[in-house]
């Protein structure tokens, strides 16, 4: 079985204004970055079938902005 490797400590220890993520998947990250109070969150998901989830979890949610592309252009 997989771990989560992205902790709310680790991300509450370095808060700042924007959570920026490169591989979206499920949304975990992003979830995990509101919950521990990032204004923002930006991620990028090069997927389309991983991005259409993640898109459906966060819709209405004005903090988030995901993105379909690669990182590097990200």
């Amino acid at each position: 079985m997989r771990t989560r490797s992205l902790r709310p400590e680790a991300l509450r220890k370095y808060r700042t204004g924007l959570f920026i993520e490169t591989g979206t998947n499920a949304g975990h990250g992003v979830a995990v970055a509101l919950a521990v109070g990032f204004p923002r969150v930006r991620s990028v998901e090069a997927d389309p079938a991983h991005y259409a989830r993640a898109v459906a979890r966060f819709a209405g949610d004005d903090r988030v902005q995901i993105e379909l592309d690669e990182s590097v252009p990200f």
